[in-house]
């Protein structure tokens, strides 16, 4: 029976050589091999590469310094939210105030409105008591209204002095809060002050006021109607501060009717109505008219130059000085 025989093949040395040398051979002629061999041999080193700056970044964030960054932007985050806390804490303490200050402003408001109306509640008690035969009724207020401004109102720098210019001026002013409404109209205005307000003017702004009852009549409705005569001086006052265009030292035509009005005595016709509240047993509305057209013409001579004057006057159709706009104000 044949018998298996095995076989080792054994290269030799001077093979091997031989292979290197034409292998390296190879690789000069095409360059392309070698970088393909090498990139062959340098993936792995690459690979382990990526794996260690993996680990090392890993390892990095949870280093001490992240930590200590992280805990500082929390602590900035918690402070922050703090504040606005705090800020929205410090907003409605602010609001809180206002409102606690309005509500004290108001009370003190009150307060004061009702210790204003005690005070002419008492003025009013003390004129009645010093004239215990006066009759709140509407031909007695009518009469007594032009007894006490025929003279306009009582200013400070009267000739009596002014203690005693304030102490008459009050009076008028307690009879006025006495015989009328709290809301009076006077034409376009409206109230006391105002009324009062327009007695100031017409005396600080004239001189030697003077208004006369002439006659006075009962209307259909019951309304008073009187007939007057207001006398007045033109004075500086009164083109400053009623006829102030006449001072317009571009316009010499107008310095002229200045100049001609100054000094002049102007007397006007006027006619008052008052109308009567008998639930209140006052009087609710008082309407003036005047004539300022006939002594106007008198002294400038022709309607033109009247024109001219009242044309630009700082006096409402109601015969009431200045604008309405500070009319109101007063």
């Amino acid at each position: 029976m044949p018998t298996a025989t095995a076989t080792l093949t054994v290269t030799p040395l001077t093979a091997i050589a031989t292979s290197d040398k034409a292998a390296f051979a190879t690789a000069r002629q095409d360059p392309s091999a070698e970088l393909g061999e090498q990139s062959r041999v340098s993936e792995p080193l690459r690979l382990s590469s990526v794996l260690l700056s993996s680990s090392q970044s890993d390892h990095s964030t949870h280093s001490p310094v992240n930590d200590a960054e992280t805990d500082r932007v929390q602590r900035t985050t918690k402070r922050t939210r703090l504040r606005a806390i705090t800020e929205q804490r410090r907003e409605q303490c602010r609001t809180n105030q206002a409102r606690y200050r309005q509500r004290k402003r108001s009370g003190l408001q009150t307060l004061e409105q009702n210790i204003q109306q005690l005070h002419q509640e008492i003025e009013i008690l003390e004129l009645r008591r010093r004239s215990p035969n006066f009759e709140f009724d509407v031909w007695t207020v009518v009469v007594e209204y032009f007894r006490r401004f025929r003279y306009g109102l009582t200013l400070p720098s009267c000739a009596s002095g002014p203690e005693v210019g304030r102490s008459a001026r009050t009076e008028q002013l307690v009879f006025l809060r006495s015989v009328m409404t709290d809301d009076v109209a006077v034409g376009e205005l409206r109230g006391i002050d105002a009324l009062f307000e327009q007695w100031r003017r017409y005396s600080a702004y004239h001189k030697d006021l003077h208004l006369e009852l002439e006659r006075l009549e009962k209307a259909p409705d019951g309304a008073i109607i009187t007939s007057a005569d207001l006398s007045v001086t033109v004075t500086d006052s009164t083109l400053q501060h009623v006829l102030p265009h006449l001072l317009d030292p571009a316009r010499g035509d107008r310095l002229l009717l200045g100049a001609r009005l100054l000094g002049q005595r102007l007397r006007c016709r006027c006619s008052m109505r008052f109308e009567w509240d008998n639930a209140s047993m006052r009087v609710a509305r008082l309407e003036t008219t005047m004539d300022l057209v006939t002594p106007l013409l008198r002294i400038l001579g022709t309607l033109e130059n009247v024109a001219s004057v009242l044309g630009h006057a700082r006096i409402t159709p109601e015969n009431a000085i200045g604008e309405m706009e500070e009319q109101t104000t007063n």
